[in-house]
């Protein structure tokens, strides 16, 4: 999971992109496609993958220059294997909270911090699942009226396995509509030619785990890696709400799965499309 954390140019009224929401009705699905395993092809199948999420704010409160704000994230992903002997459809849910601070500063450095704990569990009879955390800080220097510095660290599953990794890049606002987020690992080029239309192109990593522990087969663990790129646009419907539709291709992808000591599946997955769409509120 990869949390595109994203703060608007201070002292102007600068387009809204991908990461600045507050709330979202988000759906995502990629291409069912085949995986092989070399040594044993009876263990080869197909898998495609679907994800939908919700994430809507408790509150915020202002306190001096800086606020806090905080929210609940929930979300469901199917893994939907075919044609693996040991491997079936898996639902897996998560339920976290979010708690965000941030100080933002025309001249000075602004910053923003980002804790999301959460539980993950698949819902079946005779498992439990397991917590999640999900940290993200950075800090911004105007560099110019246009350019800002961004840097910062995280630390989630956007690898597949938890990790911790820095995060920067400088933000250009290259005119008054068009502004290029090159802050890796997710880079957005977004084009605003309206107040009431945003185009963008964005990649960053899309990878993922989840653990539940069987009552019998003890840990059953999948792991995701792979990147996301693609192009989408958003269009505002009423005030602030927003419609977004994007898709591209979700490449260099590995999955991982695990039950107990035993590995199900630890092979390359063929590149596919993706495609999502979302009901925001900026």
């Amino acid at each position: 999971m990869c949390l595109v954390l994203a703060s608007g140019s201070v002292g102007q009224e600068a387009p809204r992109a991908p990461g600045e929401e507050i709330a979202g009705l988000s759906f995502v699905s990629t291409g069912r496609v085949r995986f092989e395993d070399p040594d044993d092809p009876a263990l080869s199948g197909r898998v495609g993958m679907q994800e939908v999420g919700l994430m809507t704010p408790l509150g915020e409160y202002a306190l001096g220059a800086a606020s806090l704000a905080a929210g609940v994230w929930a979300g469901w992903t199917r893994l939907d294997f075919g044609g693996h002997p040991e491997l079936d459809t898996e639902d897996l849910y998560g339920l976290a909270l979010f708690l965000a601070a941030s100080r933002p500063s025309e001249t000075g450095w602004s910053w923003t911090v980002l804790c999301m704990p959460g539980y993950f569990t698949d819902l079946r009879d005779g498992r439990t699942g397991d917590g999640k955390l999900l940290v993200h800080a950075a800090a911004e220097y105007p560099l110019s009226s246009r350019l800002r510095l961004d840097m910062g660290v995280a630390y989630d599953t956007a690898f597949g396995e938890p990790r911790a990794y820095p995060v920067g890049g400088v933000i250009w606002r290259m005119t008054d509509a068009v502004t290029a987020r090159l802050v890796l690992p997710a880079p957005l080029l977004h084009w605003a030619p309206t107040k009431d239309l945003g185009l963008f192109a964005i990649a960053q990593p899309a990878g993922d785990r989840w653990i539940v522990t069987d009552d019998k087969a003890g840990e059953q663990v999948f792991v995701i890696e792979s990147w996301r790129a693609g192009v989408g646009a958003e269009r505002r419907i009423w005030k602030s709400v927003w419609l977004r539709a994007a898709g591209g291709l979700d490449f260099a992808r590995r999955y991982e799965a695990r039950s107990g000591d035993r590995t199900l599946l630890d092979e390359d997955v063929d590149d596919t499309w993706y495609i999502s769409a979302a009901l925001l509120l900026y």
